[in-house]
């Protein structure tokens, strides 16, 4: 069963504001080093746990994509509070 915020119709849309977007691609690639991080965080001896994935699409179709099970990469409190705002506005909790 997917929980609720799986279904993309949950999510109310909306564009982030160019300032809103070069924000957070500076935090996540001047701070957080993201493009430093492996495409996959996996702890193999955790058989059921928490998932999660990130995907993030730039310009030209190019696309980013990193996930993980049971492991997160360096600093993933900080990568969680450049997107609270966002999943607060949307009635989100994490």
């Amino acid at each position: 069963m997917k929980p609720e915020f799986a279904d993309d119709t949950y999510f109310k849309r909306r564009e982030m504001t160019t300032e809103e977007w070069l924000k957070v691609l500076d935090t996540l690639y001047c701070r957080l080093f993201i493009h430093e991080w492996r495409k996959r965080f996996v702890d193999p001896n955790i058989s059921d746990g928490e998932q999660w994935a990130l995907e993030i699409h730039l310009t030209g179709g190019r696309k980013r994509t990193y996930y993980g099970r049971n492991a997160y990469p360096p600093l993933w409190r900080e990568l969680k509070n450049v997107f609270r705002p966002f999943f607060k506005e949307a009635g989100i909790k994490f």
